[in-house]
């Protein structure tokens, strides 16, 4: 009986690995494909590399290359999101200081002291 629970102990383990796996892989994938959604990354050569990734990612799921996808192809994909989320960043802020640099119209600052 004992060593029964330890069996189902290594699979119970195995299929938990697995949908943390998925999940994880199925996330970054909605974020990155939000992100390759916008208009801001269109021509970028991080923008271009999230997407290669992405179809790396589909090809190893579908002939269920899990290892390989968990040991490289899911770092490659946490770095995509990291680029093209600072590029992102980058150039809101660029559009947040053409937007300031119209002499400060539209914009609140507060002076209290609060």
């Amino acid at each position: 009986m004992i060593k029964e629970a330890e069996e189902n102990s290594v699979v119970d383990k195995s299929k938990k690995a697995l949908v943390n796996i998925t999940y994880e892989l199925d996330n970054l994938i909605s974020k990155n494909e939000i992100l390759l959604s916008k208009n801001f990354v269109n021509n970028s050569l991080a923008s271009d590399y999230a997407a290669e990734i992405i179809k790396e990612i589909k090809t190893l799921y579908k002939t269920n290359q899990l290892t390989k996808i968990k040991m490289e192809s899911l770092d490659n994909l946490k770095y995509a999101y990291n680029i093209l989320v600072m590029d992102y960043l980058k150039q809101e802020l660029n559009v947040g200081n053409k937007n300031s640099s119209e002499g400060g119209k539209g914009v609140v600052i507060d002076v209290t002291g609060e």
